[in-house]
């Protein structure tokens, strides 16, 4: 757990202006890392690509990356190798997404894994996908030998889906039963639905309460739908209340706010808590949007700060 702050803090502490350094962050670690499991710890790749904006700059420094720990795969120290390839693997499933989403396309749903496994084969043997098939091959046949990969098939597919054919990712939404890919799939289309499809958005979130929903549903949301929210404050489950008033705050026009404030003494303690950093509080310790996914970072002892930038 102590381990898991400190990177996640050392990631943090990285300015906007040297995101680089983060894709070497197994070197600067390598001391402590070779005393602990690699395979639960968080992923500073996903802390790079989520802050490094410039699509083109943030492809070449992953390619650069990805391609010094494909030279480690092969290196006889087991946990060089081990972190290796799950850096490689991590960032080349960010390549793969990017290249997706620029080409979007209408694809044929499928229901066996074999399916899914003969459709990546031919998808990356696509002209868009030539370069980064070339480098995930190694990685792939890697995987192959441990059987098939359906997840990254699965999640290509539904990358592979634009504003265009929304609509067929929605309809197939129940196909995936299992938490992580339905998860990506509310995430995509959270990026793809039209700005005027609420009933639709409120039909999706309301058939199932988990909290991958009602986030999906905030990022989505304009904030001329903000009131729509109000019904989810008081629900039974603590992070879908507080990601749907979360949400409502960063959306609400500010004098809808201060008119909520004037009445401050009737709300609970934490929604008082957070109007008030919402209102008052300097702008980078206000409250995040979106409370993401608590499971994927219970170890982080960050935590505890409640002016953490991810609300978490």
């Amino acid at each position: 757990m102590v381990l898991q702050a400190l990177i996640f803090a050392w990631c943090d502490s990285c300015p906007d202006d040297n995101l680089n350094s983060i894709l070497d962050w197994s070197e600067h670690w390598r001391p402590v890392l070779e005393f602990h499991d690699v395979c639960w710890l968080p992923h500073p790749e996903d802390e790079f690509y989520r802050r490094c904006t410039d699509i083109e700059a943030r492809r070449q420094s992953m390619i650069v990356s990805l391609r010094r720990n494909l030279t480690l795969l092969n290196n006889p120290d087991n946990t060089t190798h081990e972190l290796a390839h799950r850096i490689a693997f991590r960032l080349w499933t960010h390549l793969l997404r990017d290249v997706a989403v620029q080409n979007p396309a209408a694809e044929q749903v499928h229901s066996t894994p074999e399916q899914y496994m003969a459709w990546l084969d031919s998808t990356l043997s696509l002209p868009a996908f030539s370069d980064v098939a070339e480098l995930g091959r190694d990685l792939l046949k890697i995987r192959g030998e441990r059987g098939p990969d359906e997840y990254v098939a699965r999640s290509l597919w539904i990358w592979r889906h634009g504003k265009d054919n929304w609509k067929q990712l929605y309809w197939h939404s129940g196909m995936f039963r299992d938490d992580w890919i339905s998860g990506r799939i509310l995430d995509r289309l959270a990026e793809i639905v039209p700005p005027d499809e609420l009933e639709t958005w409120g039909a999706l979130v309301l058939c199932e309460f988990k909290d991958e929903r009602i986030r999906a549903f905030c990022r989505w949301l304009p904030p001329r739908y903000a009131e729509v929210l109000r019904d989810h404050f008081n629900h039974p489950e603590p992070d879908w209340a507080n990601c749907a008033y979360q949400n409502y705050l960063a959306k609400a026009q500010e004098p809808v706010l201060r008119l909520r404030w004037n009445q401050v003494r009737d709300l609970p303690a934490r929604q008082a808590e957070l109007l008030d950093r919402r209102l008052f509080a300097p702008e980078r310790v206000r409250p995040a949007a979106v409370i993401e996914d608590i499971q994927t970072v219970e170890g982080d002892l960050r935590l505890r700060d409640p002016f953490n930038h991810r609300a978490f």
